[in-house]
């Protein structure tokens, strides 16, 4: 993970992560925030199309999946939820 910033900190960024899945594929791009609430949250790249809408590069299937794999990010990261 390369930290953010002491200034986007300050706004709940915490860093950008980049990681191996199965020792297949790595994924970079995702960043890494804290909520008010104090939980963690990923955010994956995306770009927006003609319409504005946001088109993923990639991202969790659905909700289980994506807090199955924050939760290995935070482990591998040393971070307790």
């Amino acid at each position: 993970m390369t930290e953010a910033s002491v200034k986007d900190q300050k706004s709940g960024l915490v860093g950008y992560v980049r990681c191996r899945v199965n020792n297949m594929f790595e994924v970079d791009g995702m960043t890494l925030r804290r909520k008010e609430d104090g939980e963690y949250t990923l955010s994956f790249p995306r770009k927006s199309g003609y319409s504005s809408d946001p088109h993923f590069f990639f991202r969790p299937l659905n909700k289980d999946v994506e807090e199955t794999f924050l939760r290995q990010v935070l482990v591998a990261l040393g971070f307790k939820r």
